[in-house]
C-alpha cells in the first residue's frame, strides 16, 4: 500500500472484488508519453500469511 497515493490499485492473482461500484477514475503514470487506464472502483479484500504462519486479510473499500 501506498500511502501517499490518491487510490489504492488492487489486482491480480489473490484479490477478491467483492464489489464493482458505479465510479470509475483515470490513472495516468507521472512522466509524458506513458499509458493512462480508466479504472472502475471495487471492494475487494486478499489473504496474506506472515513470517509466522499467521492469515492476515487486507481490505480496500473503493480502490482502482
Amino acid at each position: 500500500m501506498d500511502t501517499d497515493a490518491e487510490r489504492e490499485v488492487v489486482g491480480g492473482v489473490g484479490w477478491k472484488v467483492l464489489h464493482f461500484s458505479d465510479k470509475s477514475e483515470s490513472l495516468h503514470v507521472g512522466l509524458n508519453g506513458m499509458w493512462s487506464v480508466n479504472l472502475p472502483f471495487v471492494d475487494a479484500f486478499t489473504a496474506v500469511e506472515d513470517t509466522d504462519g499467521r492469515v492476515v486479510l487486507i481490505g480496500v473499500e473503493e480502490g482502482g
